[in-house]
């Protein structure tokens, strides 16, 4: 947790999964100006030397391209091409994490839209799966969560999943399992 304290039973967790967690075979790129030409070959050399089976990007929009483009859109269209290509050759899923949009004025608390992807139209049309994280304030429960499955290729849309969202742990979870 933020405050450095942790509830027994995620203590008790926690040990429990220290054995699989070592072992697991997570490889952590946290350098500050990663390019997506970087990015491919490392997962290129990841894939052949550790059969990795998945590849995350955590925030889209701090990569950079590596090559010259006249605006900020069509560098994010780059880089999502790119990542779209990485995830067929290399056959295995691609999560991203992107920002939307801030909300106009009057719109905030609305449900997020393919189109509030920020930056780039391309985001939408490249990805085989869009889920928006929704939250809103209502005047009698407080804060609410949904998952909101906006795309998805090969299925049915416009699935809307209740979460609920612990401040304590900053974990989201099942309506009926709770945090």
């Amino acid at each position: 947790a933020r405050e450095g304290r942790m509830l027994e039973r995620d203590r008790a967790n926690l040990t429990k999964a220290s054995p699989r967690i070592h072992e697991a075979p997570i490889f952590v790129n946290d350098a500050s100006s990663l390019t997506i030409m970087d990015l491919k070959a490392q997962a290129r050399r990841l894939k052949r030397d550790h059969d990795i089976q998945l590849i995350v990007v955590d925030y889209l929009q701090i990569m950079k391209s590596g090559v010259y483009k006249d605006n900020r859109e069509q560098e994010i269209a780059y880089i999502s091409m790119n990542l779209k290509a990485m995830a067929k050759d290399l056959k295995i899923p691609v999560l991203v994490a992107a920002q939307l949009s801030r909300p106009m004025k009057g719109t905030e608390g609305k449900p997020p839209t393919l189109s509030d992807l920020r930056e780039s139209g391309s985001l939408e049309q490249d990805a085989d799966v869009v889920i928006f994280i929704h939250k809103w304030k209502t005047k009698d429960d407080g804060w609410k969560h949904q998952l909101m499955l906006s795309k998805q290729r090969s299925g049915p849309t416009d699935d809307e999943i209740p979460i609920t969202f612990s401040d304590f742990s900053t974990t989201f979870s099942d309506v009926d399992k709770g945090v």
